[in-house]
């Protein structure tokens, strides 16, 4: 079978295509096998060890008597941010930019005497193989689970895991989505679980549910700028609030110890990397003491208690709540002191878990299989994507 694929080059979305130059434009280098040479006395051979690949270098090279072309070709490679798609070749092959620069070389004159521009490029990236086109289940909006996969097939040269995953909670028949869990199945048969991954216990309404192959993470946010009735609202987040919290215009105010809580299930562990568990609000106006962002670590939120950071000001706040590498479920919230009265306008709580890559569902070389997502109760998400991308070696 031949197949024969026009040029393209491509930077975050931004086409290049026609300004690389026809001839080494573009230049890969690096991807190599790193080993360790072992002599060992007595033997007539070597140990050797694997070290691991080095990153894939691709060095580009282009021109154009447009100003505003190179300027902007200068400003997409170095402001990509890391994880942006880059296509070297063609529009069915990209890499993950790890890191990205480029800069002018000298300009010239060129027939009309005006400015000829050209600039060069480097782009690291991770891996040594490109990645195939997005297969798996399309991004998609209120999605009835269990949701499955068209087969699919792994037509590249290495064992791929799932890549990415995003779901949102909702309610279905009161119920919440509960056990979230993806897997892969050989075929076209059901019955098999061990390619599978549990996800999450029980997820919030409109909440949004992230999983990446290669950071090893799964960030759990919830966020609301209280724009809807205050009875939907309490639903998002399972109804950890107290008192008679006053709901006006968008706006919520908490006084006299009232206080608001999000919570975060399990089962996957709360990673240990800085910032792993975050809440941000925009206080629009405070009265009287000082309120206090709380964590609770048990469902009944029996063991809330005050986290240790700056005073809350009006505007925007940040904080971060350290020590709960490990914890399944947390709740995040604001409390309002004795005599205080904290007015809010928007709210935002995230939870980053740690997800080791191994235990990603996966296709060999040459399998095929459906992909899975299911739950044990609630049976509805306000919306789903899973992908899963070949690898090719370049």
């Amino acid at each position: 079978m031949t197949t024969h694929v026009k040029p393209y080059c491509a930077i975050h979305g931004f086409d290049i295509t026609d300004l690389v130059y026809a001839s080494n434009g573009i230049e890969p280098s690096g991807g190599g096998v790193g080993v360790e040479e072992i002599l060992v006395p007595g033997r007539n051979y070597a140990d050797i060890r694997h070290k691991g690949r080095e990153p894939k270098k691709y060095r580009l090279r282009v021109r154009s008597t447009d100003r505003e072309e190179i300027e902007a070709f200068l400003n997409e490679v170095n402001t990509a941010p890391e994880d942006s798609e880059f296509y070297p070749f063609d529009a069915q092959r990209f890499g993950l930019i790890a890191a990205a620069k480029a800069m002018m070389t000298s300009p010239r004159l060129w027939g009309s005497g005006k400015l000829f521009y050209e600039a060069e490029a480097e782009i690291l990236c991770r891996e040594s193989w490109l990645y195939g086109p997005d297969t798996g289940i399309p991004f998609s909006t209120d999605v009835s689970l269990p949701a499955v996969s068209e087969l699919i097939s792994n037509n590249g040269h290495e064992r791929a895991p799932m890549t990415y995953m995003q779901a949102s909670g909702d309610i279905s028949a009161g119920s919440y989505v509960e056990n979230l869990s993806c897997r892969i199945t050989p075929n076209t048969s059901t019955a098999e679980h061990d390619r599978e991954i549990k996800l999450c216990d029980k997820m919030l309404r409109g909440d949004i549910f992230e999983v990446g192959w290669r950071k090893r993470d799964v960030v759990h946010r919830y966020h609301t700028t209280f724009d809807r009735l205050w009875s939907d609202i309490v639903l998002d987040f399972h109804s950890k609030y107290s008192g008679g919290v006053i709901y006006t215009s968008g706006l919520l105010t908490l006084w006299n110890n009232e206080y608001i809580m999000i919570p975060f299930y399990g089962p996957l562990p709360i990673s240990g990397e800085p910032g792993s568990a975050v809440i941000e609000f925009y206080v629009n106006s405070l009265t009287g003491d000082q309120p206090a962002v709380q964590v609770a670590r048990e469902t009944s939120l029996s063991d809330m208690q005050p986290v240790d950071h700056d005073d809350i000001v009006i505007g925007f706040n940040r904080i971060e709540i350290p020590g709960l590498e490990g914890e399944g479920h947390v709740a995040l919230g604001l409390k309002a002191g004795n005599s205080c009265t904290v007015v809010l306008s928007e709210l935002t709580a995230k939870v980053k878990r740690y997800l080791a890559t191994k235990m990603l569902p996966w296709l060999d070389p040459g399998e095929s299989g459906k992909i899975r997502v299911e739950c044990t109760a609630g049976y509805k998400l306000k919306f789903l994507e899973v992908d899963f991308n070949d690898r090719y070696w370049y």
